[in-house]
């Protein structure tokens, strides 16, 4: 599966910049470079160490200087992709930049696909399939949170656990394998009630694991949430304090959002993709009675409420309305004000509900402590190892699913052999989720959803 000729491509975000990052890697990839890159002191990069740096120029097929550049020098097998490897650090325009991949490619390169760089570090055993996974996970981090746990993924945690996993389910497979081959050895039965309740225990830490794909997504990719209530509680003030700016207007006339007004968001490590609706009442204009239907419309679709209530008035018929689509967090704002409202029909419906001041921010703090706990990130975060990518949840609920089956299996009476076809079924699930043994199908598939250059 593995093509090591050279490859070459921009791997820092396409615009004008300060400085841009050509990557180039295979065999023959230095000697190559030679060919376009003068160095200042006249030293060819086949002739330096590993982890050197030389300023010099890259000529185009012209015979001109394109740009002045620093060279990086990696030798294989101590490069990120484990082959020999150079990285042009160029001036950032596009046009500059794109003149130097061009004379790259001239010489001898091939323009690489999307994370074929990521793909030839994991077929070189530079990285399992899952640190390799966890790469765009670090480059997709939109918080301090995610960043953290991605940091994680990357120094292989995930992996310790499944191999922890297999080692267990090889060690109960090697025993009723050997007593179905060589009853005639007279090996030690294995107590079937033991198999059964080893092989359980295996099977819901592998559905466990595969279960953290959702917690990940929320600390990752984020979550859709509306805010919503009826007019004038502070639903805009509210978006405007999580979001760091006046994203939605705030006026004491009512019904002044008429659409929706989105903003991405991290409140408590969490990534939330922030909806500020409409305020629901009866509207009696046509433009504001859209607004509400859309309001209503994105309340049925979301994955997390966020519903507001005006501490200082008592609860009104378009409260208890909101009541009915059950949010998870309810706001009780203006708590700067005497306060009116009864929060007794509202604490039989939401799970958590906080008492805060969106104008001073005053209960922000406990807002973030609601999100972690409802969406879960609270607990997921210090978990050892989770599950970052679709294919990693689907491998191991694969897993989980066949030890499961090898334990019914067993508890039923049925021979052995049955009970160890499913048992290898989930170590090969566990194989494939690491890398050890996947095809190449799955291989490209996945590292096609990574940027070229990485």
């Amino acid at each position: 599966m593995l093509k090591n000729d050279i490859i070459a491509a921009i791997a820092t975000p396409r615009g004008n910049a300060a400085i841009s990052v050509i990557r180039v890697s295979g065999e023959g990839a230095l000697a190559m470079c030679d060919g376009v890159f003068a160095a200042k002191n006249g030293k060819k990069l086949a002739e330096m160490k590993g982890y050197t740096c030389a300023l010099g120029d890259i000529i185009g097929k012209d015979g001109e200087a394109v740009d002045t550049v620093i060279a990086t020098v990696f030798r294989a097998p101590h490069s990120f992709t484990g082959e020999d490897s150079v990285e042009f650090a160029c001036h950032g325009g596009i046009f500059v930049t794109d003149r130097c991949l061009e004379a790259l490619l001239n010489a001898g390169a091939r323009q690489a696909q999307g994370g074929e760089f990521s793909k030839r570090a994991f077929l070189n055993g530079k990285l399992s399939l899952t640190e390799a996974e966890s790469v765009m996970s670090v480059v997709c981090a939109q918080s301090a949170e995610a960043l953290r746990l991605a940091n994680r993924q990357a120094g292989g945690e995930l992996d310790r656990r499944m191999s922890a996993l297999r080692r267990k389910a090889t060690e109960i497979l090697i025993h009723i394998s050997a007593e179905a081959d060589f009853p005639e050895e007279g090996i030690e039965q294995f107590p079937i009630k033991e198999a059964c309740d080893k092989l359980l225990e295996l099977s819901e830490r592998c559905l466990e694991l595969a279960g953290t794909y959702e917690g990940a997504l929320a600390l990752t990719e984020g979550i859709d949430t509306v805010i919503a209530g009826k007019t004038n509680v502070g639903k805009s003030t509210l978006m405007n304090l999580l979001s760091g700016s006046e994203r939605s207007i705030v006026s004491s006339v009512a019904g002044t959002t008429r659409d929706v007004v989105e903003s991405t968001v991290s409140c408590g490590g969490v990534i939330l993709k922030l909806a500020d609706t409409a305020g629901l009442r009866e509207a009696p204009a046509a433009i504001e009675r859209k607004g509400v239907e859309l309001s209503q419309r994105r309340l049925s679709e979301a994955s997390l409420i966020i519903a507001v209530f005006d501490g200082s008035k008592p609860l009104e018929q378009s409260d208890r309305d909101l009541l009915k689509y059950s949010p998870q967090i309810a706001i009780i704002n203006k708590s700067d004000k005497p306060q009116k409202i009864d929060v007794d029909p509202i604490d039989d419906e939401c799970a958590f509900i906080i008492n805060m001041c969106a104008k001073t921010g005053e209960g922000l703090d406990k807002l973030a402590e609601a999100v972690r706990e409802v969406t879960g990130a609270a607990d997921f975060a210090d978990a050892g190892g989770w599950c970052a990518t679709l294919h990693q949840r689907d491998c191991l609920r694969r897993a989980g699913e066949g030890l499961a089956a090898a334990a019914t299996s067993l508890h039923r009476g049925f021979e052995a052999d049955i009970a160890a076809v499913d048992i290898r079924e989930a170590i090969s699930a566990l194989d494939e989720c690491s890398g050890s043994d996947v095809t190449s199908d799955v291989i490209d598939g996945i590292f096609s959803t990574f940027c070229v250059g990485k």
